[in-house]
């Protein structure tokens, strides 16, 4: 497996690239929906009620955590794998208790499911810093791989042998922009 993650400002425009895809056409992308700490499994119902929750606290201007957990294509998993692998994630990053909605694609040769996560904590309002994600998340799906049988995945932080480690881009994300 292998995880890819970003932060943003609003949960609404999220939601319906989750739903409708970046031409906001692509009508049958979604496989399934999961909420979590929410009491809905709907994008658009969702996505303000998280919002709403984000703005308890005045002081976080970016309160979305996406995190994307792609599957190697040969393995076939179910939507219950899917989402023991993101609670597995989340609980490891310290946002089980967050609210977080999981919508799984079909639109690709490989599974995968996307993570939308309020990074305000809904009781407390204190925000969730997202420093050193990478390494609990690599790790957790290390783990879940090993778990799960799935094929293991060589990353920047995890080296699987027989397998190269992928290298680091020249550039890093702020410098190509």
């Amino acid at each position: 497996m292998i995880a890819n993650t970003s932060s943003g400002k609003r949960f609404g425009p999220l939601a319906s690239y989750l739903v409708s895809g970046r031409s906001g056409t692509e009508t049958d992308r979604v496989a399934w929906t999961a909420g979590r700490n929410l009491g809905t499994d709907d994008p658009k119902l969702a996505a303000p009620l998280i919002q709403a929750t984000a703005r308890q606290s005045a002081l976080v201007q970016v309160p979305v955590y996406h995190l994307t957990v792609s599957f190697d294509h040969h393995d076939r998993v179910s939507p219950e794998q899917m989402q023991r692998v993101a609670d597995r994630v989340l609980h490891d990053l310290g946002l089980s208790k967050h609210q977080a909605l999981m919508v799984a694609h079909k639109d690709r040769e490989h599974a995968h499911v996307h993570v939308m996560v309020n990074r305000v904590h809904p009781d407390t309002g204190v925000a969730w810093e997202r420093w050193q994600d990478r390494p609990k998340i690599e790790r957790a799906l290390r783990e879940e791989e090993r778990a799960l049988g799935l094929r293991e995945v060589a990353g920047r932080l995890h080296h699987v042998d027989g397998k190269e480690t992928p290298e680091r881009a020249a550039l890093s994300l702020g410098e190509r922009r």
